[in-house]
């Protein structure tokens, strides 16, 4: 079983794209940060990766607790990495792009730097909220544990399968 993200993983990737951020802005020079924003594009496609990752999450939750008669295991699994990787590179992008938003805050005075300030704070604040739902995700598709009876044996005889010739059998 594959254990879930601990709360300290994210916590770390957002400490390291501040550090990667900040690293770069102290090599490239204040000047050359302060040119690079996120298009409201970026921002956008966040939010949106967000919203599917929870909703397709939420269906595996609703399998989980017995309102949706069948979902697709192998696409369960999937959504698990998904949500696992969304969970670490959310907040790694939430990081840099804070960063990139401080570099262009430094140059409030100037109007023209309004708005990639507040293109920054949007995809940094959509990254984190990636991060959160592939959190949310990844909690939701934990299965309950498996009442398997006092010794750990499972009782009655061994399901039936159907291997790649079409052949039913036993596992």
């Amino acid at each position: 079983m594959n254990k879930p993200t601990p709360w300290w993983a994210p916590v770390i990737a957002l400490l390291a794209g501040v550090a990667v951020g900040r690293l770069v802005w102290g090599l490239a020079g204040s000047d050359a940060v302060r040119r690079l924003t996120a298009p409201w594009a970026v921002a956008l496609l966040l939010a949106l990766g967000a919203v599917a990752l929870a909703v397709a999450g939420f269906r595996v939750r609703r399998y989980v607790r017995g309102r949706v008669p069948r979902v697709n295991p192998l696409r369960a699994a999937r959504l698990v990495l998904v949500a696992k990787a969304c969970a670490l590179a959310g907040p790694l992008l939430g990081g840099w792009y804070a960063v990139l938003g401080w570099a262009a805050a430094t140059e409030w005075i100037s109007p023209a730097s309004h708005g990639r300030v507040w293109q920054d704070a949007a995809s940094a604040a959509a990254a984190i909220m990636l991060g959160v739902a592939g959190l949310a995700a990844e909690h939701w598709c934990q299965l309950p544990p498996a009442d398997d009876g006092p010794a750990g044996d499972v009782s009655g005889p061994a399901p039936e399968t159907e291997d790649l010739t079409g052949q039913r059998g036993e596992c």
